[in-house]
């Protein structure tokens, strides 16, 4: 009998991304919109294996109904990589130029500059999973994942599981209505620790 055709591998699944943007909104994986107000270091994504990407809101014009993206930081094996206004990125807190490129273990980070806008690249050289955080300097950040990391995250991001009703979940894995309840959890204190610390409310 003829040999049948082998089996073709799995499709993978498409990548995911979230948005940072206005004034400010924070749009999930899975597509859930809200607004977030408030001047402080917030967990945009905690995955699981490691790294965080964290997401520092600053007010603007002296109006207290506004907050802006100031910086995103991804903190990963090779260290915290800090995109900034103006352009600037910084490798654990020194000033580097770009483009920039290294590689640890088995993870290679680059960073490139197109004027203002900072992208963020970090790739396992093992599976090609990849993460990419892109910040315009302005108030715009945009973060995408690989599919692989489906249902392996969690942060202001969402968890990335094809269901945008369970998006609001805090830290410990419970899910809420209360958006602000949702905010404050997921403030970052010392830039490591997820939960706790202050956040200067704006007005609604």
């Amino acid at each position: 009998p003829p040999t049948p055709p082998p089996t073709p591998p799995p499709t993978p699944s498409p990548p995911g991304e979230c948005r940072v943007w206005g004034d400010p909104h924070y749009t999930s994986f899975d597509g859930l919109t809200t607004r977030v107000y408030g001047y402080c270091t917030q967990v945009a994504i905690a995955q699981m294996s490691g790294y965080l990407v964290l997401v520092t809101h600053e007010q603007r014009f002296a109006n207290w109904n506004y907050a802006y993206v100031e910086q995103v930081d991804i903190l990963s094996v090779g260290g915290r990589y800090s995109l900034a206004q103006n352009g600037i990125f910084q490798l654990n807190g020194v000033n580097t130029t770009t483009p920039y490129s290294s590689t640890n273990g088995n993870k290679h980070t680059a960073v490139s500059a197109y004027g203002n806008r900072l992208v963020f690249v970090e790739r396992d050289l093992s599976t090609g999973d990849e993460l990419r955080v892109e910040y315009n300097g302005i108030y715009n950040a945009k973060i995408v994942v690989s599919g692989s990391y489906g249902n392996n995250l969690s942060g202001m991001c969402g968890n990335f599981d094809g269901d945008s009703s369970n998006d609001l979940m805090l830290p410990n894995g419970s899910t809420t209505t209360n958006s602000a309840a949702w905010t404050m959890s997921w403030l970052a204190q010392g830039n490591t620790q997820i939960g706790s610390g202050n956040c200067l409310q704006a007005n609604k």
